[in-house]
């Protein structure tokens, strides 16, 4: 199993940031590995609403669905996601800093099997990396946006 945590603090208050964060169709604005994200569910977001994403692994596109499966507005949410060869968790925990900041961090958790599994130690380094480039790239987006 390969493990992440990534932690950063946004300069927006705590509602503003959850909402953009939980709502999935907004990936590819702040993730450069996701080309498309649309919410497959109907009505507002919670417990079971999904989305599929389209994700570019090196020569891979990857289009993968994604659920939600915990959800308590302004604290925390957990999504499901995966493909062939590879299962993701990503448990996301947000804090009021203040009035006008938000602490996120985000624990990604890949079980990788079958074939794929031969390339956990490139995967493994891939992972924080790349997580730690969302991250900063959704701080930018999101003290980039009016309120």
């Amino acid at each position: 199993m390969i493990r992440a945590e990534l932690a950063t603090v946004v300069n927006k208050p705590l509602h503003d940031v959850f909402d953009y964060v939980v709502d999935f169709s907004n990936l590819p604005t702040y993730d450069r590995w996701v080309e498309t994200a649309e919410k497959t569910s109907e009505g507002p977001i919670g417990v079971g609403s999904t989305w599929m994403h389209t994700r570019v692994q090196g020569r891979r596109r990857i289009e993968a669905p994604i659920e939600l499966v915990e959800y308590e507005p302004d604290r925390r949410f957990a999504m499901v996601s995966g493909s062939k060869g590879f299962d993701v968790r990503s448990t996301m925990t947000l804090e009021a800093q203040g009035d006008a900041a938000t602490a996120m961090v985000e624990v990604l958790e890949m079980h990788l099997s079958g074939f794929v599994r031969l390339f956990e130690p490139m995967i493994r380094r891939q992972v924080s990396k790349q997580g730690a480039e969302v991250h900063q790239r959704l701080k930018e987006v999101l003290e980039a946006k009016r309120p």
